[in-house]
């Protein structure tokens, strides 16, 4: 698996090792485990990170679906 992706402005980010919130410029994302996703506050980010690792299945599945 490529562990690096690009972001929605070009931006490189390395998706590898643990969940975590990376700021970029004026933008938040949740990234590691594969996962690259923007959200709009670092609150929303851990709130997503404690959904991914509390296991929910609803949050995983749109996950996959915007990776099509």
């Amino acid at each position: 698996m490529n562990w690096l992706q690009t972001g929605p402005k070009g931006e490189i980010f390395d998706t590898s090792g643990p969940l975590r919130v990376e700021a970029r410029r004026d933008e938040f994302y949740v990234v590691g485990a594969g996962i690259l996703e923007s959200v709009s506050s670092i609150f929303e980010g851990n709130q997503l990170i404690r959904d991914l690792r509390d296991g929910n299945e609803v949050i995983k599945k749109e996950l996959r679906s915007d990776e099509r």
